[in-house]
């Protein structure tokens, strides 16, 4: 796939849009039905009319047929094989909440091997219902514990994932709180999570694997509508007197065998297996939304802060808010800056190593277009209304990457960039203007929210990878530099 200007070009207008909430409040005013994608789109398409605008859709079939799961985890007829489960991942233990017990505001949780989970489920089947507890294993982090087995591959529109990236870099140090946002769930008829948002208000994809899965979506806000007398949010919408057809902004979804769903930012939902099912799940965010989760996690520090405001006069009260905060949400601010730290360093190896040649004075006005269009909503919306006045200079940009990229230099960067085959995806199949997209976000963050807030305040200064004043020197140098010297 040629490397896309124009995508480029439509990230950094909609993406700085979508930032200041235009773009996200204008589609889902316009949001009437849940798109079902019958056959693929294209990358850049995905980003504007749905990740962008933070709205749900569904793909079809055609986006998990290559997977191996879809088989080996199914019988001839495609339901869902216990035998085979068990035959492959049978000694495994997993999590396993219990959908008819009620502990706190979740389900109550349990560890137990794959195989006495399955023998619970197969024994429950032969009784009454509603004689045996309903068993849902959930949460389990399937591609931690079998990191050989391919079952499934990501779909490319969801390659972008900072979430995961981070705690892969974990991964491979010595850190102990090494972890992962990948999931795999498997639930009998009649298994069911609660109502809720993700965690981070990040985004979620759910594929399933065999079986069938009822969905009921609130749109950003509009869960409000259900709140109690108390201020709190139903754990089971069975149990409200609600009209789904009549609720502003909910929508139903029956998501069959083999299709993917993919949950926005903020979207409170409750899932319900109508078949015996087996499913796939990432959360993830990336530069369209990781505005919402930083939101999010700022929000939560505020609840900290307020609940323990008492003790404000303690020695290292704000680490202690932090030390708090993590254990709510499981990522404090030091956590969520060097997630940034990491995403950026990335991206600017990514750019280092792709040896593009434009002229330094069609970089400039890509650069300068972008960097404007991200610092205020005012200049963000006068900046959309005088796109026209970017789009003149497409063209020339285009023939820049024509005539100084040839085949074989192409060639040789996808032989360089084999052993990073998800960067190598990532660059070529939705073109590099994701990538500086991707730092362009990260500077705009480090200038707006880390250099306001001192970080040094909140202790362990030896956490820190680098320094905001430094990470966004080397990323304007990188984004300044790379397509104009020789590497």
């Amino acid at each position: 796939m040629d490397l896309s200007v124009e995508f480029a070009r439509k990230l950094f207008v909609d993406g700085c849009r979508s930032a200041v909430g235009g773009l996200r409040e204008e589609a889902l005013n316009g949001l009437e039905r849940i798109d079902h994608l019958t056959d693929p789109v294209s990358c850049e398409d995905f980003f504007a009319k749905y990740l962008l605008p933070n709205v749900p859709c569904v793909l079809g079939k055609w986006s998990t047929a290559d997977w191996s799961s879809r088989t080996e985890w199914s019988t001839t007829d495609g339901k869902l094989s216990w035998e085979s489960l068990e035959n492959l991942f049978g000694e495994a233990v997993a999590p396993v909440s219990n959908c008819s017990k009620q502990q706190s505001y979740s389900q109550a949780k349990t560890d137990m091997k794959v195989k006495n989970f399955i023998a619970h489920v197969r024994k429950a089947e032969s009784i009454d219902e509603g004689e045996s507890d309903i068993l849902y294993l959930k949460d389990w982090h399937y591609t931690r514990e079998f990191p050989q087995c391919k079952a499934y591959e990501t779909p490319p529109y969801f390659a972008s994932d900072w979430l995961n990236e981070f705690w892969d870099s974990h991964s491979h140090g010595e850190c102990s709180d090494a972890d992962d946002y990948r999931f795999v769930y498997i639930g009998p008829k009649g298994s069911w999570t609660p109502f809720h948002a993700d965690v981070f208000r990040s985004y979620s994809w759910s594929a399933n694997v065999c079986g069938r899965k009822k969905w009921i979506l609130f749109a950003p806000g509009y869960e409000q509508q259900l709140v109690d007398k108390f201020g709190q949010l139903p754990f089971d919408l069975r149990l409200v007197n609600f009209d789904i057809s009549t609720a502003e902004k909910c929508f139903e979804v029956i998501q069959e065998s083999g299709e993917i769903i993919f949950v926005p930012s903020g979207w409170h939902h409750q899932v319900f297996n109508i078949e015996d099912t087996a499913s796939i799940n990432h959360n993830w965010f990336n530069g369209c939304n990781v505005d919402i989760c930083w939101n999010y996690l700022k929000q939560r520090l505020k609840e900290v802060e307020k609940e323990i405001s008492e003790h404000r006069q303690m020695e290292d009260w704000n680490k202690h808010c932090q030390l708090i905060l993590k254990a709510d949400s499981g990522m404090d601010f030091i956590d969520f800056f060097n997630l940034l730290s990491l995403i950026a360093s990335n991206r600017m190896k990514q750019l280092s190593n792709c040896k593009l040649h434009l002229s330094k004075e069609n970089l400039m006005i890509l650069q300068n277009c972008s960097t404007e269009l991200i610092q205020s909503e005012n200049e963000c919306r006068s900046s959309v209304c005088n796109i026209d006045e970017l789009d003149a200079h497409v063209h020339h940009l285009e023939l820049d990457i024509s005539d100084n990229v040839t085949g074989l230099e192409k060639s040789s960067l996808r032989e360089e960039m084999d052993n990073d085959v998800g960067s190598r995806k990532y660059l070529f199949d939705t073109g590099y203007g994701c990538v500086l997209f991707d730092l362009l976000r990260v500077k705009y963050f480090l200038e707006n929210e880390f250099l306001s807030a001192d970080l040094h305040k909140l202790g362990d200064d030896d956490r820190f990878v680098d320094t905001p004043d430094d990470l966004i020197s080397k990323i304007s140098d990188i984004i300044d530099t790379v397509f104009t010297c020789e590497m």
